[in-house]
This record gives structure tokens, sequence and C-alpha cells, in this order.
């Protein structure tokens, strides 16, 4: 999987929405802007045309992620807390993780996710 696709991925789970976008002129755009969680169309300073870029910015990832974590899942502190040891223990193994920090906690969400791991609350 790609570093764009991983972002588009972890964006669409932690609540991101992925719609047309609106140019001013009117004319829709299909698929073309991520909208941030709580907001379900273009709200100025809350959207772009691309999702967080988590695999490069701890910050994209603690501000958009964690939360997620918490909001979405059941025993969402120990799911942080499982996610962080895994992350740490992945950068502790690894030198290419310890230099691309953001990439591997990305990962780490993303198998946890994958292995079911990370259960949602039910709806």
């Amino acid at each position: 999987m790609s570093k764009q696709e991983l972002n588009e991925r972890l964006a669409e789970w932690s609540g991101f929405t992925h719609l047309p976008y609106l140019a001013p002129d009117g004319v829709k755009y299909q698929d073309a802007c991520f909208v941030e969680p709580g907001y379900t169309s273009q709200v100025s300073g809350h959207w772009s045309f691309s999702p967080p870029n988590f695999t490069e910015s701890l910050d994209a990832c603690f501000r958009w992620l964690r939360p997620a974590v918490f909001s979405k899942c059941t025993g969402s502190v120990l799911t942080w807390t499982s996610i962080l040891r895994y992350w740490v223990k992945e950068m502790a193994l690894d030198g290419y993780a310890r230099d691309h920090q953001a990439l591997t906690l990305c990962c780490v969400i993303s198998k946890r996710i994958e292995s079911g791991a990370i259960k949602e609350r039910s709806k």
C-alpha cells in the first residue's frame, strides 16, 4: 500500500469525508476534497484537496488519529496504550522505523485495524 493510499484510508477511518469539490463558480468536481470530521460540507478552513499527511506528520497523527481511537473504539485507553506499545517496539527494533516515526505509527494503527485488534463500538 502506498503512503497516499494509507493516508486516505486512515483519513476515512478517522472520520474525514471525501466529497465532490464545489468550486466558487458552482461546478462540482467528483471526489475532490476531504472534509474534517464533524463537518458535512466544505466549510472554510475545514477541508482540503488531500487528506492529512499522517505518514509524514506525528502532529497530524496525534491531532486526528488519537481522537478517532478514543471516540470510535471500545476500551479506547487500553487500545491507544497498545498502539503506543507496538509503535515504540517497532522503533526499538528497526532503524528505519526510528527515522520514519509517523509512517511507523500509521502502519501500526492500520495493522491493528486490519487484525481486528481495534474494535469499533457498536452503533
